[in-house]
């Protein structure tokens, strides 16, 4: 399935994110805006983006959906990813974005996110979808409302305390 699943968009295209997307995404987590907002200021060891890439992998080869790398439609250029990813403390489906600080405030979050989202309802059979943003990271915080996200609470993951929001797919569905 993820050699055939690619999302075009008015300005995007989406892949599924593996092995030959390793250094964008080194790159993406190298950027000092994401590192601050994902890592709490810590760059990531290369090996932890192997384990990233590796999950997706999975993602795609088990389920047929999984992250995407998203690229700008004419130019080709890396800009972030975005998609389903299993939150490890949950062992639920959470949506993730994350773009290049270089594209912040275009949009790019938001449409990439709505590509995935609907690309991971129509590949399964999830009734909800998750989502987790820093209480101080605004810019997602909005990306998260516009996608429909409901702020439900707060919750400690991945070491932090985070806002906990739910989308659930329209029309109803199973968990």
């Amino acid at each position: 399935m993820s050699g055939k699943a690619k999302i075009e968009t008015e300005r995007l295209i989406l892949v599924p994110l593996d092995r030959s997307w390793r250094q964008d995404l080194i790159r993406l987590h190298r950027d000092p805006v994401v590192v601050n907002w994902l890592f709490g200021g810590k760059v990531p060891p290369d090996k932890d983006d192997d384990k990233r890439i590796a999950h997706y992998e999975e993602l795609w080869k088990e389920r047929g959906y999984g992250a995407f790398a998203v690229t700008d439609k004419i130019t080709g250029a890396f800009l972030g990813r975005a998609g389903p990813v299993v939150t490890p403390e949950t062992d639920r489906i959470e949506i993730v974005w994350s773009m290049l600080s270089t594209v912040h405030g275009r949009g790019i979050a938001t449409e990439s996110a709505r590509a995935a989202i609907d690309f991971t309802f129509a590949q399964s059979d999830l009734a909800v979808l998750d989502a987790y943003v820093r209480p101080d990271n605004v810019a997602s915080q909005r990306v998260a409302g516009k996608l429909g996200f409901q702020l439900i609470d707060q919750r400690l993951l991945y070491a932090m305390t985070l806002n906990y929001y739910r989308l659930e797919r329209r029309g109803g569905g199973t968990c």
